[in-house]
């Protein structure tokens, strides 16, 4: 039974090894109240389960917000047919605003997490896989291309399918600090 426990503690410690930092600015001027929302993700093939996962959340978090919100995920690898589709699906939709997710750098591998100090003073660290995404988040009147808003973000994460969700929900607790959106009611 012992044997077990260093393992569950392990996975534990994985599922929660996500970090996103996040900056933005935003269009003072801009005063629309946003009800519709449509959203295009440009991944590679490296980032597209986080964007994927992403998008997925923020259409939720969106919707429990009140704001509709479509979305559209685009390989970076696409020939065009993706982006016609994209088109024909936001003039379609009718948004108020276009919420483009860029493809972002990426790196991966192991990071060290430096000197640990354990009992009996002896000393250790531990390496720690991760992926680590940056990318630009820019938000545009529909029919536009005026930008409102822009965010740089910084995912990195154990587990890329697990940065996506908390990716999603720093990018809407900024959209509402930025007062673009309201708060959940």
């Amino acid at each position: 039974m012992k044997p077990i426990l260093p393992v569950l503690s392990a996975l534990f410690l994985l599922s929660g090894c996500v970090s996103v930092k996040i900056e933005s600015n935003r269009d003072t001027g801009f005063q629309k109240d946003i009800q519709k929302v449509f959203i295009v993700a440009l991944a590679s093939h490296d980032n597209m389960e986080l964007y994927r996962t992403a998008i997925a959340e923020l259409k939720t978090g969106l919707t429990e917000r009140k704001i509709q919100a479509e979305f559209c995920l685009i390989s970076e690898l696409d020939l065009g047919a993706q982006k016609e589709s994209c088109a024909r699906q936001l003039e379609a939709f009718h948004p108020d605003v276009v919420l483009e997710i860029g493809v972002g750098a990426f790196d991966k591998g192991w990071r060290y997490s430096g000197p640990a100090y354990g009992p009996n003073g002896a000393v250790g660290g531990s390496s720690t896989y991760a992926e680590t995404t940056k990318t630009l988040v820019s938000l545009k009147e529909a029919g536009s291309d005026e930008t409102v808003w822009k965010a740089s973000l910084r995912v990195t994460a154990s587990i890329p399918e697990m940065g996506g969700p908390k990716m999603a929900r720093k990018i809407i607790a900024q959209l509402e600090k930025d007062q673009l959106i309201k708060k959940k009611p």
